[in-house]
């Protein structure tokens, strides 16, 4: 009896999965030419024999494709996820330098301009200006630092959501992220629906960072907004809630939106799965990946018509130890000589103005503050910016240590904006203090008082 061929294993390289299971095909196509069900030439233990072991090879054969499906499925969420990643990346980076680099542009007039404004307003009444007209400029005065600390308050919060996620796991207020968000996403929110807040002032501390929770509740702020229409503020509303749980807090965000149908529910966490043509379908798998690297949970429940509901589940954080109120030192009435090294000329007018009274010396740039520091090293504080053009804060600082040992401890840094990972880890490793812009004359007085009572003065 004249047998087919069957393909035969190649000497080599070991076959992969796919080769495996052609061979294998090909081998019960062969037997099952041999030994059809109505074949009656053959004894029947034979045929029973080969029916068997057609029936096993069957069986084998299954399980090796419903193996093979389910790695190619694997490969493909590898291959999903890392293409989420590399895309979160190449849109992230560029926005966070462009966010941290607008931030700093905006810190330095803001600076001046608050300044400038408060050391007006602490100037007034004057005896020379009638009563009422001055309570008016005393008022106007008010408005406008009102205005310039709202700025503030906004540059602050794009400078937070642009550094990047380097730090540690720490206790985080949940609630302060909240507002931080909430004034972010003001103008998706303003024209579509009311905000209800539903939690109190002492719900417990969560682990995470403020950036990686600030990235979530913003993306399920936005996404939420999107479910609203324009211009229906009264019908719609958005809710953001939270609850103790034993070991965990839970932020809820909900609203009254369209809903999101049964069949589409389970694949709003697929990686750029999108049912609005602007969209990219990344924000909810992004969130899920955040929570899920901090410890927490997100589930989403949705009933077509009456809205969304997403839950976040974090890890409930120690509360920290109650800090001992410090009381702010006075500032001292001697004169001080001061250095200010900063390239922006309004700053350096504002701190002079501010500084009334101590002997200020100023430098335009790093080059210009060595030579200042070569000519007479002799200055009690050295304000410095961090970010200047060819010599930075950082290599000042460093210059100073190298060549007049003990000088660089009187070094106080000023920044519009640390947004470096380089300058990060810097401000870490120094004991310098920190002076953000824009600063209350307040703040700059306790900074420099504060120096001096370090250093022994």
């Amino acid at each position: 009896m004249e047998q087919e061929d069957t393909p035969k294993p190649r000497s080599g390289a070991p076959s992969d999965g796919h080769t495996l299971l052609e061979r294998m095909r090909a081998s019960l196509a062969a037997l099952e030419q041999l030994a059809p069900p109505a074949r009656a030439d053959l004894p029947s233990d034979v045929r029973e024999a080969l029916q068997r072991e057609t029936a096993a090879l069957q069986q084998v054969r299954g399980e090796l494709e419903a193996l093979l499906s389910r790695e190619a499925l694997t490969r493909e969420e590898r291959s999903a996820r890392l293409s989420m990643e590399q895309g979160r990346e190449q849109r992230t980076n560029p926005l966070n330098l462009l966010a941290a680099g607008v931030a700093h542009e905006i810190n330095n007039p803001l600076a001046y301009t608050m300044g400038n404004i408060e050391y007006l307003r602490q100037r007034l009444p004057c005896h020379t200006l009638p009563a009422p007209l001055a309570d008016e400029c005393q008022q106007v005065l008010e408005e406008a630092l009102e205005g310039a600390r709202h700025i503030r308050r906004i540059v602050a919060d794009l400078r937070a959501l642009s550094q990047g996620d380097t730090r540690a796991d720490e206790p985080v207020d949940l609630p302060a992220v909240l507002e931080r968000t909430l004034r972010m996403a003001a103008t998706h929110l303003r024209h579509r629906a009311r905000v209800v807040r539903d939690y109190g002032p002492d719900v417990p501390p969560v682990l995470g960072t403020p950036t990686k929770l600030g990235q979530v509740v913003l993306n399920l702020v936005v996404n939420a907004a999107q479910a609203f229409p324009e211009g229906r503020v009264s019908e719609n509303q958005l809710t953001l809630s939270l609850r103790e749980e034993t070991d965990a807090v839970v932020l809820s965000v909900a609203d009254t939106g369209r809903g999101i149908p049964p069949e589409i529910l389970p694949h709003v966490f697929n990686p750029f799965f999108t049912t609005r043509g602007e969209g990219m379908g990344m924000g909810l798998p992004i969130c899920r990946e955040i929570v899920t690297s901090l410890g927490g949970d997100l589930r989403v429940h949705s009933e077509p018509g009456k809205g969304t509901t997403v839950e976040v589940t974090l890890r409930r954080a120690a509360r920290p130890e109650p800090k001992v109120a410090s009381r702010e030192a006075a500032p001292t009435h001697r004169a001080r000589r001061i250095l200010v090294v900063d390239d922006e000329p309004r700053v350096v007018d504002l701190l002079r103005r501010l500084m009334r009274g101590q002997e200020l010396v100023s430098a335009a740039n790093g080059r210009e503050a060595l030579e200042r520091l070569r000519a007479t090293p002799d200055f009690d504080v050295i304000l410095c910016d961090l970010m200047m053009p060819e010599l930075t804060g950082m290599d000042v600082y460093e210059t100073v240590r190298a060549t007049w040992p003990g000088l660089h401890e009187r070094i106080v840094f000023m920044s519009g904006g640390v947004f470096s990972v380089e300058m990060q880890r810097f401000l870490k490793q120094v004991k310098n203090p920190l002076l953000t812009k824009p600063f209350e004359p307040q703040r700059l007085q306790g900074v420099l008082a504060t120096a001096h009572e370090r250093l022994g003065h």
